[in-house]
């Protein structure tokens, strides 16, 4: 599928022209960047040779600029070594009107413990699965919840406390770059059930998604079990509307289970006043 930025970009995959927007220009820098390999440093006349045959719209040297400025490539000092570097997580620290989401601590393991005992409990209903290892919520803080050959610098777990009172009342975890690299992933999102229905859901999770598009993903994505109804209800309204994957049981019957994955892309906007509250 087509998107705006083709437009600056011919059939042989090089800039012919530079979009006079910035959010545009960020979006043709992006494309550039992902030339580069992770993971390899380029001397200077490297990355002017591979810019040469990628872009006819502006010279090399503005390119190499604009890369470095924009943090989607970073150098030495002296301009010897340049690298591709991957976006970046979401900050230490996001705020919305009533609730705050930080870093997970090892001091609150047995809060989230029981977060996470209460969510899988309820989730039982929905993908079968009926035993859990509650050991999983430490590991998850030491060593992450990563994906299939995943890092742990790119997996963050964090706790959503509330403002005025400071309790804490549920949690989230993210995957930076999963399944394809500038696409941020949710595994999970809890609100104890005591604080459902206050729309605290919805507002911390537009914070993040505010957030994760600012650093420069193109989407981001999560899984919902297909018979969760109001989970389906709740992302739709927040502008998780293209599937991009079903995976689970292809039988319609009971006892069997499957899942969706849903997407929110850069133009994504939230259908306000749909969905379930949480």
């Amino acid at each position: 599928m087509r998107t705006a930025r083709d437009n600056f970009i011919d059939q042989d995959g090089i800039v012919k022209t530079w979009p006079a927007k910035k959010s545009m220009q960020i979006e043709v820098l992006k494309y550039i960047a992902k030339k580069f390999d992770l993971n390899k440093n380029y001397a200077e006349k490297e990355v002017n040779d591979l810019l040469a045959n990628l872009c006819l719209a502006r010279d090399g040297a503005f390119i190499r600029r604009e890369l470095v400025e924009s943090n989607l490539l970073q150098r030495e000092k002296n301009c010897s070594k340049y690298w591709r570097v991957y976006l970046a997580n979401l900050p230490t620290e996001i705020q919305s009107t009533n609730l705050v989401l930080k870093s997970s601590k090892i001091e609150d393991l047995v809060k989230l413990q029981q977060l996470f005992l209460k969510f899988n409990k309820y989730m039982e209903k929905f993908n079968g699965i009926t035993e859990w290892k509650i050991e999983d919520v430490e590991l998850s803080l030491k060593e992450g919840n990563l994906p299939p050959n995943g890092v742990k610098e790119r997996y963050q777990h964090k706790s959503i406390y509330c403002k005025d009172s400071g309790e804490l009342v549920g949690y989230m975890d993210f995957y930076n770059g999963h399944p394809i690299e500038d696409i941020y992933y949710i595994p999970t999102l809890y609100i104890d059930g005591e604080h459902q229905k206050k729309g605290w859901g919805k507002e911390i999770v537009e914070e993040v998604c505010k957030s994760i598009m600012l650093s420069g993903f193109s989407a981001i994505r999560l899984g919902v079990d297909i018979t969760n109804w109001r989970a389906l209800y709740f992302w739709y309204s927040l502008g998780f509307s293209k599937i991009t994957k079903l995976s689970g049981d292809k039988v319609f019957a009971d006892n069997h289970y499957m899942r969706i994955e849903l997407e929110r892309g850069e133009s994504a906007t939230p259908l306000l006043g749909l969905g379930a509250s949480t």
